[in-house]
């Protein structure tokens, strides 16, 4: 980023610094209409631009002659030159554009001077008549004191000097077509072979730059014609060539080696250029950049640009000229744009932007200068410089674009070798892809299958689950009612033998409700995952004697006996909490559909078949389980409520519990059942090694 940073200043100072420089060597100014030059040396020197003070009479034209007599006429002021003639003041008020006048100078030459001279003539706004030393020597147009009489023209000349030791310049000057009248470049003189030499590469490099802007511009034409996709090399193209209609209207007028072109369509040609330039350049910038904001402000100054065009093809100098002020700012502007623009890419997306930016910093000095220039101030230089600007310009894009193309022919190359690469492996690619969609297809099926189990499984979840609260909610609400109806028969009756019966069932009742919510609890956490197993070696003994102890009485209230048979001193290998709440419900439900006077028996014993296994079975001579629920029993459907020999009221949740809590501890459960004859229900769990 350093680096960046100081490339930039360096072009910056480049650009702007260097130019500079040929101001640095100051001339002698012309003071109140006098260049003195006797003590300058030629031969060092060579080439002298007469600026300064030069004497101004307005409304005047005055011949030559009229400087010999004895009085010799006062000027009005002492004019500015380079400067147009609106910039001065006579009588506190400025002169008006239209108008015609006399410049006159005196130059001062060195004592005995021999050396032939040249002076480098340019144009003024809009007509005038050059004479030296009282000679006529050359002029543009017709000058006259108004519109009817005087004729603009344009064509730079050289005039030789005659060697003397002093030189009178003259020059009358009328503008009636033009927005502004008088000097807007200035006269120069010199040696001989040197105004003639330095005419000479200005001319050469004007020409050399009209064939590059044309060459260019049906270069860039004609690579749009074959892409027509990218629209950047045609905007550039007529970017060119408006530049390239322009200078055939400026510097050395080549229009007028090639057709008698009238004065306003030499400075039609000239701004129509510019405007063609501008349209296309503000648009071709907006491809390079595209900024998203300056859209809308492009399209805006189109059409401004599309009127001043219609302007200048139906009025006169004197009007369209003034659209100019509007150009000059417009340029400077989209220019000053996209070279922060650009700056701002050079840090961001790399020194690639350099390029462009030091483009825009050309572009920019270049137009400034020219503007300047234009309005006969002091520039960096002595003449127009945009054509060169944007010569340099046209390398830079070129070579981007060729850069673009070296890209693109290194990814078509690219592309080629993967092509080639697809035609010798086609085959085999289409193979492999295949089978990889197959796999695919056959992963997505069997995804879709699970996905398909599991959203059944979750149905009939669901339905368990609000199968299991609608009868969970039926019957706390049955139990709860009856311990109601019990209290309120203990608080009516006096009788002792109807309080104790009473208080009976609400035991009764009480045991029932609490086995219940604890069957809920155990299998709302069994089914959250929820239940934290402590598997054990578990003494058998302990807690069969326990559950037998805690349903003596209610299997008491039917006569049910209850016996504990089969091999004592067994261990298991199990959580002995959920074990107790296995047995408890498997005996609970052994109480509750076995009839008065029947019998329940508790047995452990290893399992004959399989060693490693302990079996505890509940066995009982009660109603016994129907084929078609037993073969649903822990199926997962709904669960149903029964009714025990007693009516005793049951939710269907234990069984499905007692399931549930011994898969967690790692055993099984087995039912054998016949209706009428009663049910053994085994619990099959791991041998501890103890047992």
């Amino acid at each position: 980023m350093k680096r960046r940073f100081q490339i930039v200043v360096i072009l910056i100072f480049i650009v702007v610094a260097l130019p500079l420089q040929t101001n640095l060597f100051s001339q002698k100014l012309a003071v109140k209409g006098v260049l003195d030059l006797r003590d300058v040396d030629f031969e060092a020197n060579r080439v002298f631009y007469l600026n300064g003070e030069w004497e101004f009479f307005w409304n005047r034209h005055l011949e030559p002659e009229i400087f010999t007599d004895a009085e010799i006429p006062a000027h009005d002021l002492f004019g500015q030159v380079p400067s147009y003639w609106t910039e001065y003041s006579l009588f506190g008020k400025s002169l008006p554009a239209h108008g015609f006048c006399t410049y006159r100078l005196l130059i001062l030459l060195p004592p005995d001077f021999k050396d032939d001279l040249l002076c480098d003539v340019p144009v003024y706004d809009s007509s005038f008549k050059l004479f030296i030393n009282g000679e006529y020597v050359g002029g543009n147009g017709i000058v006259g004191t108004n519109p009817d009489n005087s004729e603009p023209g344009y064509e730079p000349f050289l005039v030789g000097l005659s060697p003397a030791d002093s030189i009178e310049i003259l020059v009358q000057v009328s503008n009636f077509q033009h927005r502004r009248g008088g000097f807007w470049k200035p006269m120069k003189i010199g040696m001989a072979h040197q105004i003639n030499q330095q005419q000479g590469q200005y001319t050469f490099v004007s020409y050399l730059s009209l064939g590059i802007l044309l060459a260019f511009s049906l270069f860039f034409f004609f690579f749009y014609l074959f892409y027509r996709r990218d629209k950047m090399p045609l905007l550039f193209s007529i970017f060119l060539a408006g530049f390239f209609l322009r200078l055939n209207a400026t510097g050395i007028y080549p229009i007028t080696l090639l057709t008698n072109i009238s004065w306003d369509w030499m400075v039609r040609m000239e701004y129509l250029g510019m405007y063609a330039a501008g349209i296309s350049g503000i648009w071709f910038f907006h491809l390079l950049y595209p900024i998203k904001i300056m859209k809308w402000v492009n399209v805006g100054n189109t059409v401004v640009l599309l009127i001043f065009i219609l302007i200048i093809l139906f009025t006169g100098a004197d009007t369209f000229a003034y659209t100019m002020l509007y150009f000059q700012f417009l340029a400077i502007f989209y220019l000053l744009l996209y070279l922060m623009y650009s700056l701002i890419m050079v840090f961001r997306k790399g020194i690639v932007n350099l390029v462009y930016f030091s483009g825009f910093l050309i572009l920019l000095a270049s137009l400034l200068n020219d503007v300047v220039l234009a309005n006969s101030r002091l520039a960096f230089t002595r003449d127009y410089t945009i054509h060169i600007a944007v010569q340099i310009f046209i390398f830079i894009h070129a070579i981007m674009l060729i850069r673009t193309w070296v890209k693109s022919f290194i990814e078509k190359e690219r592309l080629n070798r993967e092509i080639e690469y697809l035609n010798a492996n086609l085959e085999k690619i289409i193979s492999e892809r295949t089978a990889q969609l197959q796999d695919r297809s056959i992963e997505i099926v069997n995804q879709n299958e699970k996905i398909a189990v599991q959203n059944d499984r979750l149905k009939e979840e669901i339905e368990f689950k609000n199968r299991v609260f609608s009868i969970i909610a039926h019957d706390l609400k049955s139990p709860i009612g009856s311990l109601l109806l019990f209290f309120d028969v203990i608080n009516k009756n006096s009788d002792e033998s109807i309080k104790t019966l009473a208080l009976k069932s609400i035991h009764n009742l009480t045991i029932s409700i609490n086995d219940l919510i604890d069957n809920l609890l155990y299998w709302g956490r069994s089914q959250g995952g929820q239940i934290a197993v402590k598997n054990n070696n578990t003494e058998l003994d302990d807690v069969l004697y326990k559950i037998i102890g805690l349903f003596k009485e209610s299997a008491g209230q039917k006569s049910i006996r209850i016996d504990f048979t089969g091999d004592k001193g067994h261990f298991a290998f199990c959580d002995p909490e959920l074990l107790q709440i296995v047995i408890r419900n498997l005996v609970s439900n052994a109480v509750k559909f076995t009839p008065e006077g029947g019998s329940i028996e508790l047995k452990v014993r290893t399992r004959p078949e399989d060693s490693s296994l302990i079996e505890v079975s509940i066995s009982d001579n009660g109603v016994g389980i129907p084929s078609d629920k037993l073969k649903v029993l822990f199926s997962g459907q709904k669960p149903e409520s029964t009714f025990g020999t007693l009516r005793e009221k049951g939710t269907g949740l234990g069984l499905r519990l007692c399931f549930d809590l011994v898969k967690l501890m790692g055993g099984d459960i087995e039912i054998a059942s016949e209706p009428a004859k009663g049910t053994v229900i085994s619990v099959l769990l791991h041998a501890s090694p103890r047992s």
